[in-house]
């Protein structure tokens, strides 16, 4: 069993093909100064948008990804300062990973001249003459005339996750493991062909679960269904169907889920190739790297085996 999940597991690493976007997502503010504070600043927040043609390698440490980068954007929820790779303005993006690629450590930038004007950092540094440690900070100019603006930050740090996009699943019987180390809010791919699977494994904590799904480009004619289920029936704890009738988009929820391992996927009545995505309402996360995975089985196997001794003694 652990070799073929080691396989299987190598398979998908070796075979990925799409992209993966990190998404940050940080605190909302709580300090500001330098001026013209707006007084919606409390709700605003940093965001930042890092897109890899490959997952992050494990164990970075403090390694500059920025010429890896295929896109970005950074800015604040409330479009304050907003800069991306298709604008002018640069960043810097340096990036710490744990053994399962997960981001652990960041120092991230964007600015228009020298200096930041929007950044985020882990561990948090201390503040521009303010000498208190914060964590994200936009630097915003209001008026490009008199050059007036204001400083906004949190001592908070924020959460990443990611979409895998262009990843393609497998079948009902042999789903595809869904990779990377930060929690996963979106995958998506193509599904062509009648008869066609799109499906993917991924473990989930325990209670509710929320998946949406839609496709785009298909013809009228056509319907999808969405299925979930345990690890080993994809399709035993639900399905929803997609149609022109709910415009090719549906919600399967799931509700008082044990902890363990799930597959969710998209099966296919028609000849077209569309476009399709799968939201997670709550990120999931990704089957174990290797080495936690043989852990886990061990820890398992020694369950097993103290249950076993223990009712041969009660047989006995």
């Amino acid at each position: 069993m652990i070799k073929a999940w080691l396989a299987a597991a190598a398979a998908c690493a070796a075979t990925f093909g799409g992209t993966i976007t990190y998404n940050y997502q940080g605190a909302t503010f709580d300090r500001c100064g330098h001026g013209g504070c707006p007084a919606n600043y409390t709700s605003d927040f940093d965001l930042a948008s890092l897109t890899f043609s490959n997952p992050l390698a494990a164990n970075l440490s403090s390694a500059d990804v920025t010429s890896n980068l295929l896109s970005w954007n950074i800015g604040d929820s409330l479009g304050y300062s907003a800069f991306s790779s298709s604008t002018v303005g640069a960043a810097q993006v340096l990036l710490s990973t744990n053994g399962s690629g997960a981001i652990v450590g960041y120092q991230v930038e964007a600015a228009v001249q020298m200096g930041w004007d929007v950044a985020m950092f882990n561990p948090q540094v201390v503040g521009g003459g303010s000498g208190m440690l914060f964590a994200d900070a936009v630097d915003a100019v209001t008026n490009t005339i008199t050059d007036t603006g204001f400083s906004a930050s949190s001592h908070l740090t924020g959460q990443w996750t990611e979409a895998v996009n262009g990843f393609q699943g497998g079948t009902s019987s042999a789903p595809v493991f869904l990779i990377g180390g930060v929690p996963i809010t979106a995958v998506s791919g193509t599904i062509g062909g009648d008869g066609s699977q799109e499906y993917y494994s991924f473990l989930w904590g325990g209670g509710s679960l929320s998946i949406g799904a839609s496709v785009t480009g298909a013809p009228g004619t056509a319907s999808y269904l969405l299925t979930g289920g345990g690890s080993n029936n994809c399709s035993n704890l639900g399905s929803q169907s997609l149609n022109s009738s709910n415009n090719f988009s549906n919600t399967l929820s799931l509700a008082s889920l044990a902890p363990g391992q799930y597959c969710i996927g998209l099966s296919a009545s028609d000849l077209a190739d569309p476009n399709f995505e799968l939201t997670f309402s709550t990120p999931v996360s990704a089957v174990p790297e290797p080495t936690t995975f043989v852990l886990l089985s061990f820890g398992m196997a020694t369950i097993s085996v103290l249950r076993r001794t223990h009712n041969s003694r009660q047989r006995s």
